[in-house]
């Protein structure tokens, strides 16, 4: 995220608003999940085995996840 932006409930509200207003349907993402950075390599791809440790971990505490459908039913 840009600098000055703090994730919250009204800026996924904000998000998926936005996306809803602007994209198909099926390209409106159902999740938003603020993160401080991706983890990658040394050659700038996305580790995805850090991702999947990360989703483990969040599961259990549920943690920066928004889903759609609280928002727009």
């Amino acid at each position: 995220m840009k600098p000055g932006y703090v994730p919250s409930r009204e800026l996924a509200a904000s998000i998926f608003d936005f996306a809803s207003k602007n994209l198909a349907r099926y390209k409106i993402p159902r999740i938003i999940e603020f993160v401080d950075e991706l983890p990658k390599t040394i050659s700038g791809k996305i580790r995805r085995i850090k991702l999947r440790e990360r989703e483990k971990i969040k599961k259990e505490r549920g943690q920066n996840e928004y889903f759609y459908e609280d928002f727009f039913k």
